[in-house]
C-alpha cells in the first residue's frame, strides 16, 4: 500500500518476529495495476486530480526506496493464484495489518473478488489475521457474499476496530477469541487494559461469547524479556485475560531448546514458572493451560508430564485431538490419556497418507515420523472424533468444543458440515 502507516507496521512486525527467533520474508503481492499509471487511464475520471496522482507517485517513490532498504521482501507476485507455489516454503503465513479486507479490495482486488488477503493461497499452513480491518462500519452484502466464503481461512484472527466485530457478528460468529491484544488494536486507545473492557463490553452487546484469551509465550527462552521476567509478563496477560471476562487462558510452554537437548530437562526448568502463573490465575478465577502443538511438546505423554510435573489443579490442557497425529499418535489414546486434564477442546479432522507411498501434490504436511497429513472436514478424516468427544465427556470435560478447521475444502460448507456433524453427536447425549 501507498501508505505510510502500513509499511512502518509492516516493518515493525517484521523486526518483532526476527527478535523471538522467527525468520521472516514480506511476500510482495501487488496486482498488475497496483501502483500503476495505467489505472488512471482505464479509469479517466480519476485522471482529474493530477496533483494528487503526482503527489501521490512521489510518496510511492519514497515508500519503494524505504521497502528495498529495510524490508526482506519477495520477488514481485501478481495473483493468488501465483502465491501457491511459495506457501511450502512457510510454516505461518501472516496477514495484516491495515485494510487487507477492505470490501473494495475483496470484489476488485484483482479486477474479480480476491482472496489473497484471507490467505486462501496458504493452505495447509497456520493463518493468521494481525490487527485486521475492514475499513468500513458497515460491509456492503456484496462483499459479504465472499467474505463469508473466505474468512474461516484464518485459524486465528485479531480485529482492529469494533466495527470489525461488527462485521464479525454478521458473518454468524458465535464466539470470538482474542490473542496477544497490542494498543494498536483500538484507534486512540493507548492502554491495553482499557482496550480489554472495550471489547468484553462490545461482545456483549453484539452477544458474542469469548471463551478464552490466547497468548504467546516461551517460560525457557522468555518472550521478549528474559526467562526471568516471563512468568511476570504472563501474570499480566491474565489480568487481561480478566477483563475480557475469559475464563480460559491458553499460553505455550516453549518453542526452542537452544542449549538443552532433551525435554524432559526443560520440562524440569520451566514447571516452577507455569506453576506460578496457575497460581496466580486462581486468584483471577480463570484456569491457564497449554496445547499440545508446536515443533516439540506435540505428545501425549510430553504434555502430561509437562502437566504432572507443573502440578497444580488449575493448570490444564488445551486438548486439541487431531495434532497428535502430527507425532504420529493415535488420537484416541491419546486423548485417553488427555481427557482427565482437559480445560478447553479443539476439533480437528486429517486426511491421512503413509510416508512408504509418495507425497501427495498439495496442501499435505509431513509429521515427524515421515507420513503425510492434509486437513479436512470434521467427520471425513481418520481422526476418531466421535470416540474421541465420548472421551472427553466421559472424562468430566463439559466445556467448549471448537471446530478448527485446515482443509482444502470450501470453509463454510466445510464448516457447516462439522456443525452438523457435532450436533448429531449431541443427539445422542454426547455432546
Amino acid at each position: 500500500a501507498t501508505n505510510y502507516g502500513a509499511v512502518l507496521q509492516t516493518y515493525a512486525v517484521q523486526e518483532y518476529l526476527k527478535s523471538v527467533g522467527c525468520e521472516v520474508e514480506i511476500i510482495n503481492y501487488q496486482p498488475w495495476q497496483a501502483g500503476s499509471i495505467l489505472k488512471y487511464i482505464r479509469r479517466p475520471w480519476l485522471a482529474i486530480h493530477l496533483k494528487q496522482v503526482y503527489l501521490q507517485y512521489n510518496k510511492e517513490k519514497k515508500l519503494q526506496l524505504f521497502r528495498k532498504s529495510f524490508l526482506n521482501l519477495t520477488k514481485r507476485y501478481f495473483t493468488n493464484s501465483s502465491l501457491r507455489q511459495i506457501v511450502t516454503r512457510y510454516d505461518i503465513a501472516i496477514s495484516g495489518s491495515d485494510q487487507i479486507l477492505n470490501p473494495s479490495f475483496t470484489l476488485t482486488g484483482e479486477d474479480k473478488p480476491t482472496p489473497t488477503y484471507y490467505l486462501d493461497f496458504a493452505k495447509g499452513i497456520k493463518r493468521i489475521g494481525y490487527a485486521v480491518s475492514f475499513g468500513c462500519e458497515e460491509y456492503p452484502l456484496k462483499a459479504l457474499d465472499y467474505a463469508k466464503q473466505w474468512i474461516g481461512n484464518f485459524d486465528k484472527i485479531g480485529i482492529r476496530e469494533s466495527s470489525g466485530r461488527n462485521i464479525l457478528a454478521q458473518m454468524g460468529y458465535k464466539g470470538i477469541e482474542f490473542i496477544d491484544l497490542e494498543p494498536q488494536y483500538g484507534a486512540g486507545i493507548e492502554d491495553i487494559k482499557e482496550l480489554a473492557v472495550r471489547l468484553r463490553e462490545h461482545c456483549e452487546r453484539l452477544g458474542l461469547a469469548i471463551p478464552a484469551y490466547t497468548i504467546s509465550a516461551d517460560f525457557l527462552n522468555g518472550r521478549g524479556c528474559t526467562p526471568e521476567e516471563e512468568p511476570a509478563r504472563v501474570q499480566g496477560c491474565v489480568d487481561i485475560a480478566a477483563l475480557l471476562g475469559a475464563k480460559v487462558m491458553r499460553h505455550d510452554a516453549f518453542w526452542r531448546m537452544d542449549k538443552i537437548r532433551d525435554w524432559r530437562e526443560a520440562v524440569e526448568k520451566i514447571a516452577p514458572a507455569i506453576a506460578q502463573v496457575a497460581r496466580y490465575a486462581a486468584t483471577r478465577g480463570i484456569v491457564t493451560c497449554s496445547e499440545n502443538h508446536g515443533l516439540i511438546m506435540q505428545d501425549s505423554n510430553r504434555v502430561e508430564t509437562l502437566i504432572r510435573r507443573v502440578n497444580d489443579p488449575n493448570y490444564g490442557w488445551l486438548v486439541d485431538i487431531g495434532n497428535f497425529l502430527c507425532a504420529d499418535e493415535d488420537p484416541q489414546h491419546a486423548v485417553g490419556i488427555a481427557a482427565r486434564y482437559a480445560v478447553h477442546a479443539h476439533i480437528k479432522d486429517f486426511l491421512f497418507r503413509s510416508g512408504q507411498e509418495e507425497k501427495p501434490g498439495g496442501d499435505w504436511l509431513t509429521t515427524r515420523g515421515g507420513n503425510y497429513l492434509r486437513g479436512t472436514v470434521v467427520g471425513h478424516g481418520v481422526v476418531p472424533v466421535r470416540s474421541c468427544i465420548r472421551q472427553l465427556r466421559a472424562a468430566g470435560y463439559t466445556g467448549w468444543l471448537s471446530v478448527e478447521f485446515e482443509g482444502a475444502e470450501e470453509t463454510l460448507p466445510a464448516l457447516r458440515n462439522a456443525i452438523e456433524y457435532l450436533h448429531r453427536i449431541g443427539a445422542e447425549g454426547e455432546d
